[in-house]
């Protein structure tokens, strides 16, 4: 059995394998002194894509990184709506329930077991719609400590602040804002005014909202250096 665990071609779910119980034990030592890792990175940094839209400059010639496609991909997974350490700790215990079950499937059919690499990229794939349903579950249980239900409409003319991304027509980033009652929304933006583009960290104003989208300008006095 331990052989099976540390076998070469096992060695990515080994390390994530690992990881979980070091994360777990720092976790049981944080809840004894009083913390926790989850509390600490709470739901989201502040991602600045690096480069977002743009050619990395270590990159190839022509290669770009599409923001909008990254964001949506973020916010699939529910990044922002679930504390990143619970969607960090399900992806890993994914990873290595998927890795583990697929290699036992490969050695009990057919003799042998994938290269590492190749059944690493099968867990992945596996794994990232696991994240995303539990991420949606968790996500509508989670406390948000919410004092009335509010219409997504109703957000327009509040002010918010870009969190991942970088918004341009026709390739939405994410946002934060908070309603009249202190509870914090993420919502997908794209920019009111057609050329315009609202980077990671900037802050801005929601002015419309269409088809579960929220159009947005730059706050001229929140921006003030």
């Amino acid at each position: 059995m331990v052989d099976f665990l540390i076998a070469q071609p096992n060695v990515p779910f080994a390390i994530a394998l690992t990881l979980l119980i070091a994360i777990f034990l720092i976790e049981l030592g944080g809840f004894l002194f009083g913390t926790n890792l989850t509390g600490l990175l709470g739901y989201t940094p502040d991602i600045d894509l690096a480069g977002t839209g743009a050619a990395l400059p270590d990159a190839s010639p022509g290669l770009e990184v599409d923001a909008g496609a990254t964001a949506k991909f973020l916010y699939w997974l529910k990044i922002g709506r679930v504390p990143i350490m619970i969607l960090i700790v399900i992806f890993m215990a994914s990873f290595v329930i998927c890795g583990y079950g697929l290699q036992s499937l490969c050695l009990w059919f057919l003799g042998f077991l994938l290269p590492s690499y190749l059944a690493a990229i099968l867990s992945v794939l596996l794994t990232l719609p696991f994240v995303r349903l539990t991420g949606s579950g968790i996500a509508r249980i989670i406390p948000k400590d919410e004092t009335a239900a509010i219409s997504l409409e109703e957000l327009v003319g509040l002010r918010a602040v870009i969190t991942i991304g970088t918004a341009k027509r026709g390739s939405p980033a994410q946002a934060r804002t908070t309603d009249r009652f202190g509870t914090t929304h993420y919502v997908m933006v794209e920019p009111d005014r057609p050329g315009d583009e609202l980077a990671s960290g900037r802050r801005l104003l929601l002015v419309r909202y269409d088809k579960r989208l929220f159009y947005a300008i730059n706050h001229p006095e929140i921006n003030l250096k």
